[in-house]
């Protein structure tokens, strides 16, 4: 699915233009990942993360706490 959006360039002007897309997917997977509405496996599909390790690594340095089941 696409999706266009307005944003300020107040905004914008503080981000890599290039790099911009894959910045906003990253924040919403970390906020969809938060919220309980993907897994942590989810998170690596979706961004193409290549192991398990590889997306606690992702969600650590986005200060995703890792839910764990018992």
């Amino acid at each position: 699915m696409q999706i266009n959006i307005e944003l300020p360039d107040e905004l914008v002007q503080h981000f890599n233009k290039d790099s911009l897309a894959r910045e906003i997917l990253e924040a919403l997977v970390v906020q969809a990942y938060q919220a309980e509405k993907i897994s942590s496996a989810e998170v690596g599909q979706i961004l193409g993360l290549p192991s398990r390790w590889t997306v606690d690594v992702f969600l650590k340095q986005h200060n995703a706490d890792l839910h764990y089941d018992e």
